[in-house]
């Protein structure tokens, strides 16, 4: 079990130095990656003595791997004297608030509806049918449908409306960002719950407790659920780590101050320093949490540990 969680955490960090290595000679590859031709030469030589760019390439990559050990991403050129690390500190928590809500919420919904869907071979249908539909609508189109009913609709009809369509921490603007990932994300949640719980039923143990006369909740709740749990967490931890690292469309469409509006504008600004910071830091961040999923499945999944202990 030691040699496994070993092994697991020299790969992560095997991976993490691939993406920064990669993500340095991919920007640095590029065309005036950090200089625009239409700048003054005093700004040019400025910027090219803050990021080293008169250095050696191999020397600008040790540089930039021993400021990366000490948190140290660069500096934004956007946002002058905005330290990247400190654009993380910020925004990071808004976009992990976000996720988190709609990570707790459609989770809920989609077990409730799953339970319902396996009782219920009607509603079942029914729901397959609403799933595929709100999965095939772009987030975009749900957010524009979502803003015009908050705008128009709403606040014609009654004269007044709570909910809001920009921004994040002020009253009633959090309601159409997290229902809008909410629709997106529980479908997702909902059908691969269903497909796993359905697996379970061919089962003998599933079986054998119906035959006991226990009903298909109570079997779900107490027995399937325990056993799909570590498949299903590392199957939904794409979608979870995609979430709470920032949704882009709906963080720049709703303008909150997530990391994953600035990662949008840093593209289209040419910010390079934020886009490897960033790309950096979603790339630890997707590691770590793997990592602890990964090992959190070795220590739950009995049936990992009988087939360690034949070995």
């Amino acid at each position: 079990m030691l040699k496994k969680i070993f092994s697991k955490l020299l790969r992560s960090l095997v991976v993490i130095i691939s993406v920064i290595t990669l993500t340095f000679f991919m920007i640095h590859a590029l065309p005036n990656n950090f200089i625009d031709e239409e700048l003054d030469e005093s700004v040019k030589e400025q910027i090219i003595k803050t990021y080293n760019l008169d250095k050696p390439i191999t020397e600008q990559y040790v540089k930039y791997i021993k400021n990366v050990v000490k948190g140290d991403f660069g500096k934004s050129i956007k946002y002058e004297n905005i330290k990247v690390v400190d654009v993380i500190k910020k925004n990071f928590p808004t976009s992990l608030d976000l996720g988190l809500r709609v990570i707790l919420i459609s989770s809920v919904i989609a077990l409730l509806l799953a339970m319902l869907s396996i009782n219920f071979e009607k509603i079942d249908r029914l729901f397959l049918l609403f799933s595929s539909i709100l999965v095939a609508i772009p987030s975009f189109v749900v957010v524009g449908l979502l803003q015009f009913y908050a705008v128009y609709i709403h606040k014609e009809l009654l004269g007044f409306s709570k909910i809001s369509i920009i921004g994040y921490y002020g009253k009633g603007q959090k309601i159409l960002p997290v229902l809008t990932l909410v629709l997106y994300y529980l479908p997702i949640i909902f059908k691969l719950l269903r497909k796993k719980i359905k697996e379970e039923f061919k089962n003998e143990y599933v079986e054998f407790a119906m035959s006991k006369g226990f009903s298909i909740n109570y079997v779900i709740r107490k027995h399937i659920l325990k056993n799909i749990f570590p498949s299903l967490i590392t199957s939904l931890m794409p979608y979870f780590v995609s979430l709470i690292t920032g949704s882009f469309i709906v963080e720049t469409l709703f303008g909150i101050p997530g990391l994953g509006r600035y990662f949008t504008t840093s593209i289209i600004e040419r910010d390079y320093p934020m886009i490897m910071g960033l790309t950096i830091f979603y790339t630890i961040i997707l590691v770590i949490i793997f990592s602890i999923m990964d090992i959190l499945v070795l220590l739950l999944d009995k049936r990992l540990k009988v087939i360690e202990d034949e070995e």
